[in-house]
């Protein structure tokens, strides 16, 4: 289960109804934060320093894929998502700039098993 923090201290007010607020709907239900993880307000502790080429602050984040999950579908709304993130964020200068994508490596191996697959019921 994830821990989401949210930053900003009048959240602090919200502390008992922000968990009962609607995140999203599938298919007709409604996902809560509670649904997401458990919440935890406080201040987040900086725990390291993260470099990128010339800039020796940047922001880190790992997203990742949960069992039986569907990699390319996630990945598309991985793409999706962060395609609008930027669009909202580029009055503020900021940008999300994708370090390691597993999209090329997703596609080749579908690709590869697609292709031995198919090799393979022709030989038979």
């Amino acid at each position: 289960m994830s821990v989401w923090k949210p930053r900003h201290d009048k959240a602090r007010r919200c502390e008992r109804t922000l968990p009962q607020a609607r995140h999203t709907q599938r298919n007709g239900t409604p996902i809560f934060l509670r649904d997401l993880g458990r919440l935890k307000l406080s201040n987040l502790e900086r725990h390291g320093i993260v470099g990128k080429n010339h800039q020796n602050d940047v922001v880190e984040g790992t997203v990742l894929l949960l069992k039986d999950d569907n990699p390319s579908k996630v990945l598309e709304g991985i793409h999706a998502k962060v395609t609008e993130l930027n669009e909202r964020l580029a009055d503020d200068d900021v940008q999300i700039v994708p370090y390691y994508d597993r999209s090329d490596l997703v596609d080749q191996t579908v690709s590869k098993v697609s292709t031995r697959s198919s090799r393979a019921s022709v030989s038979f």
